[in-house]
């Protein structure tokens, strides 16, 4: 990931809250020149520094996700146009504003207890504002025992990990409150936390 310096994001906390938020990752590896990429809902343990999730059985990405050369996992997180008309500098082109966090790590399949425990952390999280929330205990046992055949859980042991705001903060405060102003008239949510952001860090 090409990261100047001005958007670099250090603070391990952030990034982990960043995770919470945007737990839907994209799992990436390499194996002997093959490329495998899957969206993944990730489960964070900040105090194992380690991330968890789980792929099905059939999936080729299982067969080399312990082996593979390169390992990756993208998080991403809000992102919007920026139009040059809401620059007050003149002569400005067109860009874009995201915020992004790049894991790199070990994985390990997991399986029985440990899969099992993956799942219902999963369900937890995802169900934590239902007025009845679903759990995974609610599936007859049995039904259960199979469909845990067809899955498989890992672990990756967090090695590295990096953060990108691209946020206007190489722009002038005037340009930066221009952009603040055109990504709140467009209504649309993810512009709506990009400009919340932006305001945040001025």
């Amino acid at each position: 990931m090409y990261l100047p310096k001005v958007f670099e994001k250090e603070d391990k906390d952030e990034l982990f809250e960043f995770i919470d938020q945007w737990n839907f990752g994209e799992l990436i590896t390499t194996f002997d020149k093959e490329l495998f990429v899957n969206h993944v809902p990730f489960i964070l343990d900040r105090k194992q520094n380690k991330l968890f999730g789980h792929l099905a059985v059939k999936n080729p990405q299982i067969r080399l996700l312990e082996k593979a050369d390169d390992l990756i996992v993208v998080f991403k997180g809000a992102d919007s146009y920026i139009s040059p008309n809401w620059y007050d500098s003149e002569g400005m082109v067109p860009t874009w504003n995201f915020e992004v966090v790049h894991v790199y790590g070990k994985a390990k399949l997991v399986y029985g207890d440990e899969l099992l425990t993956i799942l219902e952390k999963l369900t937890e999280k995802h169900e934590r504002q239902s007025e009845k929330p679903w759990k995974v205990t609610t599936i007859p046992e049995d039904r259960l025992n199979n469909l845990m055949k067809i899955i498989v859980g890992f672990e990756i042991d967090i090695s590295r990990i990096r953060g990108k705001s691209k946020l206007s903060q190489n722009r002038s405060i005037e340009d930066r409150k221009g952009v603040i102003t055109g990504l709140r008239a467009k209504h649309d949510r993810l512009s709506l936390i990009i400009a919340d952001l932006m305001e945040s860090d001025i």
